[in-house]
């Protein structure tokens, strides 16, 4: 994640895989709906959690296209189809070296890393922060060690995660999802099932 995109993405890999960086697809992700009310019987935690899993189930059965973001620019684009025709239904491309790759690992994906850092942190650590939802993280927590110190998650009127941001120290900063997978989003899975099934 330093001198290469190519050593950026080893890098993020190598740091417990927190954010595999990749370029933007052309098409850019839909708008989203304002951030849903949290329900008053649930705390922030069970709120973050709920749309975090349903957020998952909708990747696993519908697929998802997430796009990463360096200082509002594209870096990244992650794509997985469970329907897709083909060796492999998980890749990425980088935005500016034309790169792809492919996403052989879950916990590649923001999706589940916000899972996962949700569920292995005290239920204290996630509060409400203005319009989206912000979950601590001990680094030193086993399971944890690479992770950033926080993820603030938006969450739409539907209750899935539609945005992650991390301590703008982070590269990637930011990720949003799309739910499902466009043209685009095929396009790189079938130029990676292409390059690697070469191979």
């Amino acid at each position: 994640m330093k001198s290469s995109r190519v050593q950026r993405l080893a890098g993020m890999t190598a740091v417990v895989l927190l954010l595999t960086g990749c370029s933007a697809a052309q098409s850019a992700p839909s708008t989203t709906s304002p951030t849903a009310s949290p329900t008053q019987s649930l705390l922030p935690f069970q709120v973050l959690t709920n749309a975090a899993d349903k957020s998952m189930n909708l990747m696993m059965s519908a697929g998802i296209t997430e796009y990463y973001e360096i200082d509002g620019q594209p870096f990244y684009t992650a794509v997985y189809d469970p329907s897709f025709d083909g060796d492999y239904r998980g890749a990425g491309l980088m935005s500016e070296s034309d790169q792809v790759d492919l996403m052989l690992e879950f916990d590649m994906y923001g999706i589940l890393q916000l899972v996962r850092a949700v569920s292995e942190s005290g239920i204290d650590a996630t509060t409400v922060d203005g319009d989206a939802y912000l979950v601590t993280i001990d680094p030193n927590r086993k399971g944890l060690q690479g992770f950033p110190t926080s993820m603030r998650a938006t969450i739409d009127a539907d209750g899935l995660v539609t945005r992650v941001e991390y301590p703008s120290d982070r590269e990637p900063d930011v990720v949003r999802f799309m739910y499902g997978v466009d043209e685009a989003g095929t396009a790189i899975l079938q130029r990676a099932n292409d390059e690697f099934t070469k191979q």
